[in-house]
């Protein structure tokens, strides 16, 4: 009777710790029954529900939530699946939540007894829209990128930090003479025609650049086989999410003509 009791104590206890940290917990967490049913759900989910905890008990997503039918019905699938197979499962789905919809990456993980028996599945949802939004407006932005680079009639380069070629469009690999495979990967200091103090020009500014993370514009000239070309070139610093400097694209104007006018104009006054 006294290992009962005890038992029982630790029980509590052990209850008590799970809804201490569930209940101060930013995360959609709730207890499922064999049928399906929420046995316990915390305070994220209430709020989103915008329902109190008891009109919750005893009923299923299917019948609470206003999410699309397909959706409900793949998190009630994978609780009847950590009960049938008594190993966690995962999926993402979207859920309707009184404010607006939430993406959420959800685990159902199985409860057992002492002997191994699946009594419960605890379901936790992590939120991640503001992740997939940002992913999602991350390749809108590289899609307009790449939509006014290539179609841009001014070369354009991307550098790593090791100033190496990440990037460049149709219009670069048209002036140089080179496909793209080629030209990807090349260090700085070698441009295409350009002499190699010119490289070492653009290496050292393009360092610059990523450790003062401020932008930069500066000419680039040189004569190869009695043909000079002169370039205006815009350089500007790319930061990650953590604020760093991790790349440096490059937008090239070529000015040749207007410095042989300019000279020549020179030359005439």
């Amino acid at each position: 009777m006294l290992a009962s009791g005890r038992d029982i104590d630790e029980l509590k206890r052990s209850e008590q710790l799970f809804r201490t940290l569930t209940e101060n917990f930013p995360d959609f967490i709730a207890r499922f029954d064999r049928d399906g049913r929420y046995l316990y759900v915390n305070p994220a989910v209430t709020k989103a529900y915008g329902l109190p905890q008891e009109a919750l008990i005893g009923k299923r997503p299917s019948e609470l939530s206003t999410s699309d039918a397909d959706q409900t019905e793949r998190i009630e699938q994978g609780i009847q699946r950590a009960f049938l197979e008594g190993q966690p499962n995962e999926d993402e789905t979207r859920w309707q939540t009184v404010e607006d919809v939430r993406i959420l990456e959800a685990r159902h993980v199985p409860e057992k007894d002492s002997e191994g028996k699946v009594v419960s599945v605890l379901g936790i949802g992590r939120d991640i829209t503001r992740l997939r939004t940002t992913e999602l407006a991350v390749r809108d932005s590289e899609l307009a990128f790449r939509t006014l680079a290539e179609n841009t009639p001014h070369p354009i380069i991307r550098y790593n930090r090791e100033c190496r070629r990440t990037y460049v469009n149709p219009e670069f690999e048209r002036i140089s003479g080179i496909e793209a495979a080629r030209l990807l990967g090349k260090s700085a200091v070698q441009i295409p025609g350009a002499t190699a103090a010119v490289a070492r020009r653009t290496r050292a500014k393009l360092k610059g650049i990523m450790e003062s993370g401020v932008a930069a514009k500066f000419e680039l000239a040189w004569t190869k086989e009695g043909k000079s070309r002169c370039w205006y070139v815009h350089a500007a610093p790319e930061y990650n999410a953590d604020g760093v400097v991790q790349s440096v694209l490059t937008v090239w104007r070529d000015i040749s003509e207007r410095k042989e006018s300019r000279a020549a104009l020179a030359r005439v006054l």
